[in-house]
């Protein structure tokens, strides 16, 4: 194969095939009870409770009415949903759950181990124990597990007691590692809520809201951590008085900012006087302090106010969304997928539906009205699924049935009924697994229990249809697959072939390719599902050519399940020469 310099690049044009991005008509779906865990009309399980969807199953906290609360885990088949254990058959009940490399790590307390972390494969009697944190078996509200999250590629957790905290880390050997020990309160009444950790200029940040029981004496500081006791260090307090509570941070503006139950607006930029408080905004109503972040703006709720307000972390650049300009909005947030933050709210000609927004008043909309007027379908349970929202809505005959938007996050479809229009189901929960959504609904005669969503779907490819490169260069061919479906693809092979002397040089797949002539298959392990994709390039290198003289070359993938739509699954394109565009050299 001939070395090829990455020298010039002429691009003549980029025409996407057009490909669905939407489940085609005739995609099979189906709803079923999944399992009467909790036989008869007991229920076993709860929207609210701990869940986690990792690595293709579904992690949940059940109660069966033989073996008390334990976590349970579901590949979506009946077979495969079983109570996870230790290998002496002791349940766990999780107060946090966390994927990370191969295995889900559990924060729990116990009795014979006091509060400590635990992991999993997912498989029979798997639940093994990472540490101890505290081996005691006592158990108070001066006591907690505060937070446990993947950050900067490093699984983090935080032990709270009697006012000081631990600050723990998995090294790359997976075994615990202390990083600190450090006081965050004076008083042994006292443990430490921490809301989130975020990366912010190379080190993590973090808030410790802390109120002491006997005195209701507060106190809510940032600290920092590189993950090296050197490093990790408390910068200031954000708020000392009393019932001082403290959201965040997020970054937006390249600001950290927190939503502060005394001032509102809250921005540090990491340094000890680096904090900036804003004038305390008033807002009419009771609802919950929320922040999160979209597109890099700050998106929050003040501590008993309905609307929803954007901010840079500026005074002029903060300033209410007003959803509902004739009453109150009495926002709620659900996830944020892709570039949009989706949430319910009230308005008074739609009554409580689905929004969503970029952070922006114009890019703030309406996804839909549920039920057409002022009479509300009452969206609660939003979840993220892979890419694609799912959520519990009232039908126009009185029932609660599950729902889910498109790809392209609208036209919400019901995903069948549980029972009938009539029945409130209560669906929620909403967790990935290799052969379909997992969810919670009930019904009168088996309580609430797991349901199981299935969608052949469709995994579709698409490339370019023109890629334009110099003779005697290199031309670039993007390849995407996605699954629009909920079966994920365990094994699929994507085959380029190429024409007319074209040869192949690299890829940025990260897979190296069965190489057969013309034809390079590339052999991938897992596609997830809901309107998930991933993308690579392959770069070839083109023979002696005239301009415009063109060399075909085709996409196609295979190896999917039974009922996946086979008309997207290949495209054709042409390697068009042109005149060179000169431009610096790749080295």
């Amino acid at each position: 194969m001939r070395r090829i310099t990455f020298r010039y690049l002429a691009l003549i044009g980029l025409l996407l095939l057009g490909s669905s991005w939407l489940p085609a008509a005739s995609a099979e779906t189906s709803v079923a009870n999944l399992s009467d865990l909790a036989t008869g009309a007991t229920s076993s399980i709860s929207n609210e409770s701990i869940n986690l969807a990792y690595n293709g199953l579904s992690y949940f906290v059940a109660n069966d009415g033989n073996n008390g609360v334990g976590l349970w885990r579901s590949d979506g088949t009946a077979a495969g949903t079983f109570m996870l254990t230790t290998a002496a058959q002791n349940a766990i009940s999780p107060q946090y759950l966390v994927g990370y490399g191969a295995y889900v790590y559990i924060a729990a307390h116990t009795e014979t181990d006091g509060y400590s972390i635990w992991q999993t494969d997912g498989s029979s009697n798997s639940i093994t124990k990472v540490v101890s944190l505290d081996p005691s078996n006592y158990s108070t509200g001066y006591v907690k597990i505060s937070l446990m999250q993947v950050v900067q590629n490093t699984l983090y957790f935080i032990f709270s007691y009697e006012g000081q905290i631990e600050i723990w880390k998995l090294d790359q050997a997976l075994a615990p590692v202390l990083v600190k020990k450090a006081v965050a309160f004076n008083s042994a009444w006292s443990a430490s809520n921490i809301d989130r950790l975020v990366e912010y200029n190379g080190a993590i940040y973090f808030v410790t809201s802390t109120i002491t029981i006997i005195t209701y004496g507060a106190t809510s500081d940032l600290w920092r951590t590189d993950g090296t006791a050197e490093g990790t260090y408390k910068v200031h307090s954000i708020d000392t008085r009393k019932y001082a509570q403290v959201l965040g941070p997020i970054v937006a503006g390249g600001k950290l900012i927190f939503n502060s139950f005394h001032d509102g607006v809250v921005t540090s930029d990491g340094t000890p006087t680096g904090m900036v408080r804003f004038e305390n905004r008033i807002d009419v109503g009771e609802g919950p302090m929320q922040l999160t972040s979209v597109n890099g703006i700050g998106l929050m709720t003040y501590f008993g106010g309905e609307r929803l307000w954007s901010t840079d972390g500026t005074v002029a650049g903060t300033y209410p969304i007003d959803v509902n300009p004739n009453g109150l909005d009495n926002v709620s947030f659900g996830p944020v997928i892709g570039k949009y933050l989706y949430f319910t709210a009230d308005h008074a000609n739609y009554g409580r539906e689905l929004w969503r927004t970029d952070g922006t008043i114009a890019g703030t909309t309406l996804v839909h009205d549920g039920i057409p007027g002022v009479n509300a379908s009452n969206p609660k349970n939003l979840a993220a699924v892979g890419n694609q929202l799912y959520f519990s809505a009232a039908t126009a005959q009185g029932g609660v049935q599950p729902w889910k938007l498109t790809c392209a996050g609208a036209n919400p479809t019901m995903l069948g009924l549980v029972g009938s229009n009539t029945v409130n189901a209560d669906p929620g929960l909403f967790l990935a697994t290799t052969q379909g959504v997992v969810f919670g609904a009930t019904t009168p005669s088996l309580g609430h229990e797991p349901w199981l969503y299935r969608e052949s779907g469709n995994t579709w490819l698409k490339s370019s249809t023109v890629v334009g490169t110099a003779s005697e260069q290199v031309g670039a061919i993007p390849v995407t697959i996605g699954n629009d479906g909920t079966l994920m693809q365990q094994s699929i092979t994507v085959t380029l072939t190429l024409t007319d002397g074209v040869e192949y040089l690299s890829d940025t797949s990260g897979i190296t390719p069965t190489i057969q002539g013309s034809m390079l298959t590339w052999q991938l392990n897992q596609i997830p599902t809901n309107c998930s994709e991933q993308s690579f390039v392959v770069y070839v290198g083109l023979p002696d050519a005239e301009v415009g003289e063109q060399r075909p070359f085709s996409v196609t993938i295979g190896g999917m399940v039974a009922g996946d739509i086979s008309n997207d699954n290949q495209s054709n394109g042409l390697i068009v020469v042109g005149n060179p565009l000169f431009l610096p050299a790749v080295q």
